[in-house]
């Protein structure tokens, strides 16, 4: 089942966890979460600057630009209807897949996230 979650929720859990608890957190990358001027600029670089290739088996573990690129595909071709997924159960808000949406969604300043359980 899809639910509607606040994005300000999630990113909290998500942040804090990333913060203290992932034991690779943000990819491997260091200076995360990139600033709103860093996917400004990826997003105005057009289609050379976005990055639509998902990241299955985290092959692109510290390439903090591979990141910052594929949040901004995020931003450029943004879906409602494109929930993330949760480990279970819901309520923890561990995302299993969607951080590079959440991210894109807080920059978008969306209210709301779709997700559903894995």
């Amino acid at each position: 089942m899809i639910v509607s979650l606040p994005v300000s929720k999630v990113w909290e859990k998500y942040f804090h966890r990333q913060k203290y608890e992932d034991k690779c957190p943000w990819w491997g990358c260091k200076d995360m979460p990139p600033r709103p001027e860093e996917i400004q600029k990826a997003v105005d670089g057009g289609d050379e600057q976005i990055q639509s290739q998902r990241n299955d088996d985290n092959p692109h573990l510290g390439e903090r630009e591979w990141h910052i690129k594929r949040i901004a595909y995020f931003v450029q071709n943004w879906r409602d209807d494109d929930p993330i997924r949760m480990k279970k159960p819901m309520s923890n808000m561990d995302i299993d897949d969607g951080a590079h949406r959440l991210i894109a969604a807080r920059y978008l300043r969306k209210d709301t996230i779709q997700a559903y359980e894995k």
